[in-house]
């Protein structure tokens, strides 16, 4: 697995970013306007049903689901931050490698809304973009020019910035990550993508409340 660190922006970014993992695709889902009923702990909730975020808590649940397909299971991870929640579903195929797609969702009256990528953002985000895909192509670069994958990148597309809404993002414990993919042969998984990684506190900002 490859590491990279890019520098800090003048507005004080110092998100990391990693290669995508072994062994392991992973792929962006289009978000539409669907419903997910929830059942919410009364302890979770706030004023008028609203969830505050205790300091920068992220709560994660992660299960297993029979597959009918494959010995392998179908694995559901959940994680909840104030209002949103994103839902990571991770599908082996015949070899046991995983690929993965993500729903983003807000919660409004009483229910999980599913929302696009943008929403999750206020009219600050390009700025956080920028800095995204700054270290999407410092990745993209290493992992092109690597003797040992660069034949993986021959004949691919040219690096392009990524908008918001193509990124696969998830909360994790106490950070906000961003994943995409390169669009690399099935035999190049491995270097298929990148992941670029921010504390709560750096992406607070950018947030829509």
């Amino acid at each position: 697995m490859l590491f990279a660190l890019a520098s800090s922006l003048l507005f004080s970014f110092c998100g990391e970013s990693q290669s995508a993992p072994t062994e392991a695709s992973i792929t962006s889902k289009e978000t539409a306007s669907s419903v997910v009923e929830v059942k919410t702990p009364a302890a979770e909730r706030q004023d008028k049903g609203v969830f505050k975020p205790s300091g920068f808590t992220v709560t994660c649940e992660e299960k297993e689901e029979k597959n009918p397909e494959s010995e392998d299971p179908i694995i559901i991870k959940t994680c909840t931050y104030g209002n949103y929640r994103t839902i990571s579903t991770g599908t082996p195929d015949f070899n046991g490698r995983y690929s993965y797609e993500n729903g983003l969702y807000r919660f409004e009256k009483g229910k999980y809304i599913e929302i696009s990528n943008s929403a999750l953002f206020n009219q600050k985000q390009e700025k956080l973009l920028k800095h995204i895909n700054q270290q999407i192509k410092a990745d993209y670069l290493k992992l092109s020019s690597d003797p040992e994958s660069k034949e993986c990148f021959e004949g691919a597309e040219p690096f392009h910035d990524f908008p918001m809404d193509e990124l696969r993002l998830e909360f994790e414990a106490g950070q906000l990550v961003f994943h995409v993919e390169f669009g690399l042969p099935t035999a190049c998984l491995s270097v298929n993508g990148t992941s670029v990684s921010f504390t709560l506190q750096e992406v607070e900002p950018y947030l829509n409340k």
